[in-house]
């Protein structure tokens, strides 16, 4: 009847002794320590809701049977469903109840019975009313079903291209965003294929790609150790936005904020890396210098 041990839930409760009354409302835990404290009340009252809310589920459970009801319960501990039902059905009750239950109740068994079990017969429909079944036809076409993720007719046919290129731009930040040297690509590759984001057969060719385009002589200092490497770090702005550019390096105190991309170049890139330079000159670091990587194309755009 009451929350099962390790189960029970906390409590927002409003002190009113001080000096606690100045903390508010907190949260306690609903354990029996609490009826010896100033939330005793909190403590009791939570313990009343609980055992009416079991008691009228039990009620629910016990009143649904149209033919019989067959129940078990357990003996052991108190203030449990079990041992009030055995109190109920054991118990003499008094001399003006019409309903001796314990007369019922065989304390060798620890068996109630009351009543026989009648036959089942078959079911008739009332009044001459025959029930008629719709059929529901289902079948594994994927042309009933339509999913729009990150844009509209996302999985549509004629647009397959755009929603490759989408998978492939997305599985390639992640890589970037786990590594900070070159010895940190076989982990951040094997990890997505235990994500189940990446197929094993292909990442022997991810790793590859994304050692060999780090290292070319454009970007391997990027990737050098000895540098300060922020990865996806959010920049957060007055108004409560939030910028979060791809890479921030910062080497002997000088930032370089690097933005990575994988499809065609566009002018609006170059705005976003601008954008991140001008946040890191309000910060305080000054010559930051902004880059665009097109990464498949290892063509570097300074903003």
């Amino acid at each position: 009847l009451d929350h099962r041990p390790g189960k029970q839930p906390l409590l927002w409760v409003r002190p009113d002794a001080a000096p606690f009354d100045g903390l508010g409302i907190v949260p306690v835990k609903c354990v029996k320590d609490l009826a010896g404290t100033i939330f005793s009340e909190y403590y009791f009252e939570e313990r009343q809701s609980v055992f009416l809310d079991n008691l009228n589920l039990m009620y629910v459970a016990m009143t649904r049977a149209k033919d019989v009801l067959i129940g078990y319960s357990d003996l052991n501990g108190t203030n449990s469903a079990g041992s009030l039902l055995y109190e109920a059905l054991s118990t003499p009750a008094p001399l003006e109840s019409t309903t001796l239950l314990n007369t019922f109740f065989n304390k060798d068994t620890n068996v109630f019975e009351f009543g026989e079990v009648q036959p089942c017969s078959e079911k008739k429909s009332t009044n001459g009313n025959e029930i008629h079944v719709r059929e529901y036809p289902v079948n594994m076409s994927m042309g009933s079903l339509r999913l729009k993720l990150h844009g509209e007719n996302y999985f549509s046919a004629e647009n397959e291209d755009v929603r490759k290129r989408i998978n492939y731009g997305k599985l390639m930040h992640e890589v970037f965003e786990g590594i900070d040297t070159a010895a940190d690509v076989h982990v951040t590759v094997k990890n997505l294929v235990l994500e189940g984001k990446l197929p094993r057969e292909d990442a022997p060719a991810l790793e590859d790609k994304i050692t060999n385009l780090i290292s070319t002589p454009e970007v391997s200092g990027w990737f050098s150790g000895g540098n300060t490497v922020l990865r996806e770090t959010g920049i957060l702005l007055p108004s409560g936005n939030i910028r979060r550019p791809d890479r921030v390096i910062i080497s002997d105190g000088r930032p370089t904020v690097i933005d990575f991309k994988f499809g065609e170049e566009s002018d609006h890139h170059i705005q976003q890396v601008q954008l991140y330079r001008t946040l890191l000159n309000d910060m305080g670091y000054n010559e930051v210098d902004a880059r665009v990587w097109y990464v498949d194309k290892n063509k570097i755009v300074v903003a």
